[in-house]
């Protein structure tokens, strides 16, 4: 039991000394906002046991997690629209795939990736929607994804 009261003491000495050192980095560096959402992004994803629990982990968490509830879970299944009663000719469909996008950079990056790698052979485009993202990250790899 000793050895495990040990181990846990030092990492949240650990764990101190990392939250201190990313602090120092947002905050008193003069390093562009950018690099500066980079590390933060790279620490919380790769490093989350240092950070779980701070307020700036969990604002972040908040902001980059999409919470599926009972009551909001029909927005994120299939629609239920039965096409055959509304056309005859399936060679002239096209597809649109909108996808809507505010806040979550990794969901995000997910959603696109999945639509991307997706077999569908029907003809299809991808209407991507930045519903005024307060996330520098999010908009940032939008704007990216034109020059593709």
């Amino acid at each position: 039991m000793a050895l495990t009261s040990q181990i846990k003491a030092k990492l949240k000495v650990l764990k101190k000394l990392v939250n201190y050192v990313v602090a120092f980095i947002y905050y008193k560096l003069p390093v562009p906002q950018k690099l500066k959402n980079i590390i933060k992004r790279f620490c919380f994803e790769n490093l989350s046991i240092f950070f779980k629990g701070t307020k700036a982990y969990l604002a972040w968490e908040s902001l980059n997690v999409i919470n599926i509830t009972k009551e909001n879970l029909t927005q994120f299944l299939p629609s239920t629209i039965n096409l055959t009663s509304k056309t005859t000719n399936y060679e002239n469909i096209i597809v649109d795939i909108i996808i809507p996008i505010y806040k979550g950079l990794k969901q995000t990056q997910d959603c696109i990736e999945s639509v991307l790698k997706s077999t569908l052979s029907t003809p299809h485009r991808i209407i991507l929607i930045n519903d005024c993202s307060p996330e520098i990250e999010v908009t940032e790899y939008l704007r990216s994804l034109v020059d593709l």
